[in-house]
């Protein structure tokens, strides 16, 4: 028996990166898990692959945007319906979607689409499954933060910040609003990690990248998807079962407070 045996799951932006790696996890312990992304080729191909390692009975997918209320409730719909309930929900889809760094360049589109999909997208996917988790009387939810909530970077936006701090903030009070159902809410806030082919390449290509990630981490490596993915299984199982409200540091010690 898995850590997660008889858990079923939503993963969201869980094509590929750091979402694949969660999505695979929970598996790996014995979840079934809806994937879910935007991309619908990746999607597509990812649950194919997991399916396979991991058989179809487990695996399905949903395509569409967390930023869309109808697409949240249906993606929580298709998981209850294909699954028979929802117990995990892991609010992952977000990303500075290719938006300036520089902060007078930032539209207010930019703006928009940065909250929109991180922020908006764990209310909203967040708020369905708890209507659905109301009723089990139990569910942990696990929203997505970022070391970025609590440290400056050159490397992020003040939008990507300000998402990624008000996840944190949301994270806490909704845990104290659905603690009496039996929900757990908790995030994790990652610092540098390798995810995605890009972000391999550059490391792979530029020493210099490399050694700028690694001078500011207290560990020899950078991280990679299945440290943060660990750390959903152990919010997801029953081991935190005393532990809500919290926002879990995975960020090799680049930040600690």
């Amino acid at each position: 028996m898995g850590r997660l045996a008889g858990e079923i799951a939503v993963v969201t932006g869980s094509a590929g990166g750091i979402g694949y790696g969660i999505a695979h996890a929970f598996l790996q312990e014995g979840a079934k898990v809806c994937l879910n992304d935007v991309n619908e080729t990746l999607l597509i191909q990812s649950a194919e692959t997991l399916a396979n390692e991991f058989g179809y009975e487990n695996v399905t997918y949903y395509k569409g945007s967390v930023s869309s209320t109808g697409d949240a409730c249906s993606l929580v719909e298709h998981t209850v319906k294909t699954f028979g309930g929802l117990t995990v929900a892991v609010n992952n889809a977000g990303g500075a979607f290719g938006t300036p760094l520089q902060f007078e360049q930032l539209t207010e589109e930019d703006w928009d689409r940065v909250l929109g999909v991180n922020l908006k997208g764990t209310f909203l996917v967040s708020q369905a499954a708890v209507n659905v988790m109301k009723g089990n009387k139990r569910g942990s939810i696990i929203n997505m933060s970022s070391v970025t909530a609590k440290k400056g970077m050159k490397t992020v936006n003040v939008a990507y910040a300000a998402a990624k701090g008000g996840i944190a903030s949301f994270t806490r009070k909704l845990a104290y609003d659905v603690g009496q159902y039996g929900i757990r809410v908790n995030a994790v806030a990652p610092g540098s990690i390798i995810s995605g082919e890009k972000i391999k390449k550059l490391h792979s290509d530029n020493a210099e990248a490399v050694k700028r990630f690694r001078d500011e981490l207290l560990v020899n490596f950078v991280g990679e998807p299945i440290d943060v993915a660990n750390a959903a299984v152990f919010l997801a199982s029953n081991e935190s079962r005393y532990i809500t409200g919290e926002v879990m540091e995975i960020n090799g010690g680049v930040y600690m407070g």
